[in-house]
């Protein structure tokens, strides 16, 4: 996380086009599948376990 957090101070924005594919809810891990298998444009597939209060994820942000 803090390579991350810190990619992202140095080179703002890159962070929202890594990470391409988001998915809601480890009960959706069959759309998770999916995307890994089937989707010629996936970059980064991620589950969003739960938001974190008050702060913006990258899905909100685009």
């Amino acid at each position: 996380m803090k390579d991350l957090s810190t990619a992202e101070l140095q080179y703002p924005g890159w962070l929202k086009k890594l990470l391409t594919h988001p998915v809601k809810g480890l009960e959706n891990y069959e759309q998770i599948i999916r995307l890994l298998t089937e989707s010629k444009g996936s970059i980064k597939v991620y589950c969003e376990v739960a938001a974190i209060e008050g702060a913006q994820t990258a899905s909100a942000a685009t």
